[in-house]
């Protein structure tokens, strides 16, 4: 098996696929705005299964990809894995698991289980422009006068805005590791920093972080277990497989099925 991964992203549409992080690992990204952007990456490759990961609003264009891409190649298996994390959070877990279980038949087994657990959000300079999550009103008209150290909008486990001198206490606590996105902007790294109380590992941003949530911010992801879900080995494609549905065969994975098959 060769696995690869597909994030889409549904802010940026003018280089249509790129490698992400590095050129060895078979991450990448892909525009949500080109339909067969995936179908040309796959061709000039050895992959044997894709698992594309998207966000709820790139869900139809993510679908709609990989169901052209798997007309085109038959003998590659595709499956999409949706989650409310951020672009950030998707990226990280598809880079860990490939980097921990390359080529693994339980590689699909710990993205799924991470996706599940992953907490995630973007500290903000400005909300005032953001629409998901919503923002209080309060938040709305605060963040349009000069001054303050920003905001962070969490999209899970929960989804609210919270201003970053309470981030610390409003937050659900997560022991998982920390990655957020390469910066420059020193705010953004000393509130999360304050907020998390950690060192955090960069990585380079996935998507337009303004074009997501209407003004500069910085995405960050704390990586969930490897380990949370319930494992099936499928019986169609032999894959290890976290929860009760294969992603590729769509086979109900419960023991009486393991048993029956």
């Amino acid at each position: 098996m060769r696995l690869a991964v597909a994030v889409v992203d549904g802010t940026q549409s003018e280089v249509t696929v790129r490698t992400w992080v590095r050129g060895d690992l078979p991450l990448i990204v892909v525009s949500a705005h080109d339909p067969v952007a995936l179908t040309h990456w796959v061709e000039g490759t050895s992959t044997t299964h894709v698992v594309v990961l998207t966000r709820p609003e790139t869900r139809s264009q993510a679908r709609l990809q990989t169901t052209i891409a798997a007309g085109q190649h038959p003998d590659i298996a595709f499956c999409v894995l949706e989650r409310e994390v951020s672009l950030l959070a998707l990226g990280a877990c598809g880079m860990t698991a490939l980097e921990s279980r390359p080529d693994s038949p339980g590689v699909v087994a710990q993205l799924q289980s991470m996706l599940a657990t992953t907490d995630s959000g973007v500290w903000l300079r400005r909300v005032h422009r953001l629409r998901s999550p919503q923002p209080r009103f309060s938040q709305h008209l605060r963040s349009m006068l000069p001054g303050g150290r920003g905001y962070v909008a969490t999209m899970s486990p929960d989804r609210m805005v919270v201003s970053a001198a309470g981030a610390a206490d409003a937050l659900v606590p997560h022991d998982g590791h920390l990655v957020s996105e390469e910066t420059e902007d020193a705010m953004a790294t000393a509130v999360l920093s304050e907020v998390f109380g950690a060192q955090s590992s960069t990585l380079p941003p996935v998507g337009s972080t303004a074009a997501r949530y209407g003004a500069s911010g910085v995405e960050y992801a704390r990586l969930g277990r490897d380990d949370a879900l319930p494992t099936h080995t499928c019986p169609v494609c032999a894959l290890t497989v976290g929860g009760h549905v294969c992603p590729f065969c769509r086979v109900r994975l419960d023991h009486e099925s393991q048993e029956t098959a």
